[in-house]
């Protein structure tokens, strides 16, 4: 339509005499249809690149939405790791009970398992100890024979004996099958806390109130009391 108007245009100025004048008029209409044409691309490639753009931004966001959920993910499995770690630790530290063993009467001081944990040892106040089966916790034998509290008791390295403390200042060595006592340690001169044999079986220790450790030699002892 403008490439019309114009040649309509320059028939009538032409035929007026105005020919430069039209040539000037046209010349210009064609740069400004060019400049048109010229802006029109640009605005094209601009909407273009803003379009480009727009779609980088929603990859770009995406990505981002993308990352954070990943990274949720992993806190929140890490967060789980780190819970299961800390309860399993909490158990490992607690422990599981497995039994309970009730027949003293008052307080117990000293417990030990024997060589091959089928039995439990146990002593307390008032001169008692117990003789437990450690897969049952039933009570298997009492021993009296100490007039005061027992500190301390072990079994031997072959099982076979029990060796106490007491707070009336001796030790005494039983029999592990039949609960007999067999013999008594005598020569702290205060309450003794502490008996352990040595791994062959032939030595005592022991640790008192008296401030001192004694080593016991039980070896040449009779034991068919």
């Amino acid at each position: 339509m403008r490439v019309l108007l114009a040649v309509l245009l320059v028939v009538g100025m032409a035929g007026c005499g105005g020919g430069a004048e039209v040539e000037r008029l046209v010349a210009e209409q064609v740069t400004a249809e060019r400049e048109t044409k010229r802006l029109a691309a640009k605005v094209e490639r601009l909407v273009a690149e803003q379009v480009t753009a727009e779609r980088e931004t929603k990859r770009l966001a995406a990505e981002v939405e993308r990352l954070v959920a990943a990274e949720r993910a992993s806190a929140r499995r890490e967060a789980q790791r780190l819970a299961a770690e800390k309860a399993a630790a909490k158990k490992s530290v607690e422990g599981q009970e497995a039994l309970t063993l009730k027949g003293h009467s008052y307080a117990v001081a000293s417990v030990s398992f024997s060589p091959d944990g089928k039995r439990i040892v146990s002593g307390g106040n008032h001169g008692t100890l117990k003789i437990w089966d450690a897969q049952t916790g039933q009570e298997t034998l009492t021993l009296k024979g100490h007039p005061d509290d027992v500190n301390s008791v072990s079994f031997s390295p072959d099982g076979k004996r029990i060796v106490s403390g007491s707070d009336d200042n001796t030790l005494k060595v039983w029999d592990a099958q039949t609960g007999q006592e067999t013999f008594t340690l005598k020569g702290h001169s205060g309450w003794v806390k502490s008996v352990s044999f040595c791994p062959d079986g032939k030595w005592i220790l022991s640790g008192s109130f008296d401030n001192t450790v004694k080593v016991w030699d039980i070896s040449s002892l009779d034991t068919s009391k």
